[in-house]
């Protein structure tokens, strides 16, 4: 994902070390797209395609307790960034917006 592809680019100097990291980043990423349909496709084989999400509690509760442990400390303090409310509230609600149209379209 493009996050992702930017934590490897500013969290890397520029170098052997970026370029290592780039390529595992690349092998990750096509990886785990043919991991994804095989092991999908046999969940939904074995257990329906409900499992197919059901998997992904599990996977995501793992990523966020190994997360920061993991992951470099920010930077940055707490108080050089602020949350944008409005913003964030305006995009929750274009984004609703956009998906209810494509939904309920003609």
């Amino acid at each position: 994902s493009p996050a992702t592809l930017m934590l490897v680019n500013t969290r890397f100097e520029e170098g052997p070390q970026r370029n290592r990291a780039l390529a595992v980043w690349g092998a990750c990423g096509s990886g785990g797209l043919a991991a994804g349909a095989l092991l999908g496709g046999l969940l939904t084989n074995a257990w329906g395609w409900e499992w197919v999400l059901f998997i992904l509690v599990p996977l995501a509760l793992l990523a966020a307790v190994a997360a920061p442990s993991i992951l470099p400390a920010d930077e940055r303090s707490a108080s050089d960034s602020t949350f944008d409310v409005p913003g964030a509230l305006l995009a929750t609600a274009g984004s609703s917006l956009l998906v209810l149209g494509l939904v309920s379209g003609p």
